[in-house]
């Protein structure tokens, strides 16, 4: 069952990424969120049930790489049997989001959050029922020397889109960030439309949220006003136009297909933002995605020995495909917080597993 082989992936990057002392903590987590999602035929992997992968596989492992912090182990899934419905997945993301504040200590945020949560994804709404992509997804993140943290994705594709913009307005106002958000937004184009919103929560502190935007077809030159706008350190314009260059080369000058935008607020201490690319539409194959990637972690000043070990790992030591369209590859991504510029790469365990 996919449930039993992307567990042993975890235990065998646990180690990798510096993180035994908490490996009880980690699986019994990875058990809470995953245990009905995953409980699923390797092989049989339905993309109809969730959309955190193309081929439906409902589990992501992502890489947040930067020069100046460790990288976690980080995971990304949603709760709730294949094959049921939005009421009972919604309700089964409720259940899971209980179990993951408990293992991860952030009981008291998650109860500060709940009502935005409730208003994001309120019960029995026909509009959110009749979106088959899904309701909460949940991201953790370990790190070696400091608490873990939990991520809450909420879906807000879903609606008309004058209520999908209100929704984002609304969790501005609550995070006391309308007049940040309201002049970001003035700035996106015709075509860029609500994504998600994304609750960070971690023991004793307040919680973040980071409200993303998606859009196809739109020159780099769109995300870079947006991440400009947004990210505050002086070397924001030379982080972004090194991704464009060592990421998407001769393609950097046409038309991106797939992307998505994020903003962090509040924006004290500091402010945050990601620009992310799909990697079914900006590469080739997955060995082109790894020479790419290898190449801009270096030039970024990032080890890219985590990068390629966890590939190595998830791949099961097979040569990376150079014949089809990624299928270890999921998406791509610079951010900037505060003075630090980091990667992002997202991998589905899946594909590889169905073909051990």
């Amino acid at each position: 069952m996919l449930f039993d082989q992307v567990r042993c992936q975890v235990e065998r990057l646990i180690p990798l990424f510096g993180v035994s002392r908490q490996a009880s903590d980690i699986l019994t987590s990875f058990d809470t969120l995953c245990t009905e999602s995953l409980n699923i035929d390797i092989r049989r992997r339905v993309p109809e049930f969730s959309r955190i992968n193309a081929d439906g596989t409902p589990f992501q492992f992502s890489l947040s790489l930067s020069r100046d912090r460790p990288a976690p182990l980080q995971f990304l899934g949603e709760a709730g049997r294949p094959g049921c419905s939005m009421e009972e997945r919604r309700s089964a993301g409720f259940a899971s989001l209980g179990g993951l504040a408990r293992a991860c200590g952030v009981i008291e945020e998650v109860e500060r959050i709940t009502p935005t949560l409730c208003h994001l994804a309120p019960e029995r709404h026909p509009d959110l029922l009749a979106d088959a992509s899904g309701i909460f997804w949940f991201a953790l993140s370990f790190w070696p020397n400091s608490a873990p943290s939990l991520t809450v994705y909420i879906n807000g594709r879903w609606g008309a889109e004058t209520a999908r913009w209100q929704r984002l307005d609304d969790v501005a106002a609550f995070f006391d960030s309308t007049d940040r958000w309201r002049s970001l937004a003035s700035l996106a184009p015709p075509g860029l439309s609500p994504l998600g919103i994304a609750f960070t929560l971690r023991p004793k502190r307040p919680p973040s949220v980071r409200i993303y935007l998606q859009a196809f077809g739109k020159p780099l030159s769109v995300y870079r006003t947006l991440f400009l706008a947004s990210a505050t350190t002086p070397r924001a314009s030379e982080a972004f136009e090194e991704f464009g260059r060592y990421v998407l080369r001769d393609d950097a000058g046409y038309p991106t297909r797939s992307a998505v935008f994020s903003i962090e607020l509040p924006a004290a201490p500091m402010a945050g933002a990601k620009f992310e690319l799909c990697a079914h539409c900006a590469f080739a194959h997955d060995a082109e995605a790894a020479t790419r990637i290898s190449c801009w972690l270096q030039r970024l000043g990032v080890d890219d020995q985590i990068y390629h070990a966890t590939v190595s790992s998830l791949s099961l030591g097979r040569r990376l495909s150079d014949s089809a369209l990624p299928s270890l590859h999921a998406y791509v991504g610079v951010g900037a917080r505060g003075a630090e510029h980091y990667a992002s790469v997202y991998l589905n365990p899946g594909p590889a597993l169905e073909r051990a």
